[in-house]
């Protein structure tokens, strides 16, 4: 009996049937994205029209609308790109500036203008107090 054995028959290449992607939906190099990249651009334009009818935006913030609109647009090419790593990063970016816009309206009203104030004296007091306590 022969000790050698012929494997080549064992050789057989074998396909595997696998439910896993090659890669993730949407992040794929062909992915374009399509109507998703107007769609956002024009919610952010819609967002800072109405923000500019509330009197929220001024001439003076021209260069923060120019900046959320730019990086709507750098979040859509990296999302046609499939470079993904930093949107997250990008949209919460994105946020912050438009929030920033309804945030210093807050800071415009008169009411928590004079609490501030008042608070810094009551502050200012303490300090003080403090100051010639320690002297003592």
């Amino acid at each position: 009996m022969s000790t050698d054995v012929d494997r080549s028959a064992a050789m057989v290449p074998v396909v595997v049937a696998s439910a896993v992607p090659e890669s993730l939906p949407g992040l794929a190099p062909s992915h374009e994205a399509g109507a998703s990249s107007v769609d956002l651009e024009r919610a952010i334009l819609s967002t800072l029209d109405e923000y500019r009818e509330a009197g929220l935006v001024t001439r003076r913030d021209a260069g923060k609308v120019a900046l959320a609109v730019h990086v709507c647009r750098v979040m859509e090419d990296k999302r046609r790109r499939g470079r993904t790593s930093t949107y997250s990063n990008d949209a919460r970016l994105l946020n912050e500036i438009l929030d920033g816009f309804v945030a210093e309206e807050g800071a415009g009203d008169e009411r928590l203008r004079a609490a501030m104030a008042e608070w810094s004296l009551y502050v200012q007091g303490l300090a003080t107090g403090q100051a010639i306590a320690a002297a003592s």
